[in-house]
């Protein structure tokens, strides 16, 4: 496996906010930047975390241009809960086509519906992502209905 279509990383407490996956995925994405481009990513990226600019813009551009290319291999998207793995948590697996900003709107749909993640572990092979979220509701594991609505919300996200 190609070094530059393997990335991965493992993010802990605190993960209320979904600007942090998506600090993420700016770093991962523009790990070769030219050196002109540089100063301006990083003061960009001081900016959106100091909230003196708006992230939206940032990945908005960026997934247009990524769905002006299409992609070389399709990923079909697939949702799993186990709750059987962690005494504290449910575990949620998602696996689907990598795109600018997926973690940012998986985060930002997590959040709307009231759930808090623990630990996430990122993991992107080529054009799939597999990410893995231990999540609670109010410190418990989300109860089957919480489920449902989060497989129904993701997966219409995701398709």
């Amino acid at each position: 496996m190609e070094e530059d279509s393997y990335r991965q990383s493992r993010l802990c407490r605190p993960l209320g906010n979904p600007v942090v996956f998506a600090v993420v995925e700016l770093l991962a994405e523009n790990k070769e930047l030219n050196p002109s481009e540089i100063e301006r990513f990083q003061k960009g990226l001081a900016d959106v975390v100091n909230g003196k600019a708006p992230l939206e813009p940032l990945l908005k551009a960026r997934e247009s241009a990524s769905r002006a290319r299409p992609p070389k291999v399709a990923v079909e998207t697939r949702l799993n809960y186990d709750d059987t793995s962690s005494a504290q948590s449910t575990l949620l697996e998602i696996m689907a086509q990598d795109r600018p900003g997926l973690l940012y709107d998986i985060g930002s749909a997590l959040a709307r519906l009231g759930c808090n993640i623990d630990v996430a572990l990122i993991d992107t092979e080529g054009q799939k992502a597999i990410d893995v979220f231990y999540l609670t509701e109010r410190g418990k594991k989300l109860s089957l209905p919480k489920q449902e609505l989060l497989r129904e919300v993701l997966q219409s996200m995701l398709t």
